[in-house]
């Protein structure tokens, strides 16, 4: 099962639900966005639960290394306090791309 979704539209499904998501638990996460002067930059950043989860959107169904540069660069900046990062695709395959990365189909967790 791979659902098409591409680009802005995936992007806008994934902010959809976990826009959602907050009003259904009883520590609401925030939903937020990091970018650096430099351009780099995260999806969606949630801090919940005094840690910090950060999720990058990519349409491909072949994620690569490179797709995973942003999450590398935000564990780097705020290192201890991310309880994880994914890099959400829209392929088939479940794997870790770079350390703490984890690439997971986006239609897997939604």
């Amino acid at each position: 099962m791979s659902p098409t979704a591409t680009g802005a539209h995936l992007e806008n499904l994934i902010c959809t639900d976990l826009l959602a998501w907050p009003e259904t638990e009883s520590t609401r996460p925030v939903i937020l966005y990091w970018r650096t002067s430099g351009g780099e930059e995260v999806d969606f950043v949630i801090e919940w639960q005094r840690g910090l989860l950060a999720v990058e959107v990519k349409a491909t169904t072949n994620p690569g290394y490179n797709d995973s540069k942003g999450l590398r660069n935000f564990l780097q900046e705020y290192g201890n306090t991310v309880l994880g990062a994914l890099l959400l695709h829209g392929g088939d395959s479940t794997f870790w791309i770079a350390a703490g990365v984890l690439a997971i189909p986006w239609w897997k967790i939604i």
